[in-house]
């Protein structure tokens, strides 16, 4: 059976080396944006002077997923339970900025002992090869790295990764506080994606060190309706993704996790289940 405990994501006890974020990482409003565009930012990123372990913030299934022209792979993770608290259900946690040595090595699953789910992966391979007589290393594709724009379209449904049929194997398991892997120090975080009623959310989301949204910007000519529709389509954008797509923030340095029955701060949204406040802060939030 599961454990409801939810742990750190990542070192609470070597705060000093996360260093201050800035702009250029933060969740809300991008300015300057791409031009012709108002920009919004649902990714918070971090940085540290050195590789900080990623653990996992509660027992679960993993994925790993590459990020396309990098050395990097985001780690998508499906909770077998969820925190005691009166909160909507976490569907999945996307470990953001992992580097792929610290869990693949070419071919093959990297060392055992570089971190627990490595470990968990050559120590199931050993028990296959005692099974079968074999000698065999784990291969990547243990991880799910293996599933790729090739199997599964970028607009497909993060789910996908998660329910197939006829698969030759299964995704690892990971205890809740298992180091699964070293951020990069240059940019690093987490995503956080909610429960929604028949709310599927894209595989580019995990396949990306960080997620924008993007409206075109207004001309200055609209008519009243026209400025009204735009915002609208601004912050109804936002508000879906800040629900669904939460990336969770530092408070101040040293709150860098979940922890079991803590304070909850997502992104700049103090209040979760109060939508006027979550809407009034998108509109101060919009480029001006």
């Amino acid at each position: 059976m599961a454990s409801n405990d939810y742990f750190f994501f990542t070192d609470a006890n070597q705060q000093d080396f996360v260093n201050v974020q800035t702009a250029a990482g933060s969740y809300g409003p991008i300015s300057p944006g791409t031009a012709g565009t108002d920009e919004y930012r649902v990714t918070s990123l971090h940085t540290a002077s050195f590789s900080p372990t990623a653990y996992a913030a509660c027992d679960g299934i993993v994925c790993v997923q590459r990020i396309p022209s990098t050395s990097l792979v985001n780690t998508i993770l499906k909770p077998l339970a969820q925190p005691a608290l009166n909160f909507a259900p976490v569907k999945y946690i996307i470990y953001k900025g992992i580097l792929a040595s610290s869990l693949i090595n070419g071919t093959e699953t990297a060392p055992a002992t570089n971190n627990d789910l490595t470990k968990a992966i050559w120590d199931d391979q050993a028990k296959k090869n005692a099974s079968a007589g074999t000698s065999l290393n784990p291969p990547a594709e243990a991880l799910g790295v293996g599933l790729t724009g090739l199997n599964f379209a970028d607009t497909d449904p993060i789910d996908n990764l998660f329910y197939r049929a006829g698969v030759t194997f299964q995704l690892p398991v990971v205890k809740g506080g298992w180091s699964i892997g070293q951020f990069d120090k240059a940019g690093f975080g987490i995503e956080v994606l909610m429960e929604g009623l028949n709310f599927h959310r894209p595989l580019s989301l995990a396949r990306q060190l960080e997620n924008k949204i993007s409206v075109a910007t207004l001309t200055g000519s609209e008519n009243p309706a026209q400025v009204f529709d735009h915002w609208h389509v601004y912050d109804e954008e936002i508000y879906v993704n800040a629900q669904f797509v939460a990336g969770l923030s530092f408070d101040f340095i040293g709150k860098v996790g979940i922890a079991r029955d803590a304070e909850f701060q997502f992104s700049s949204l103090s209040f979760w289940n109060d939508q006027y406040v979550i809407k009034r802060k998108l509109c101060e939030d919009r480029p001006q």
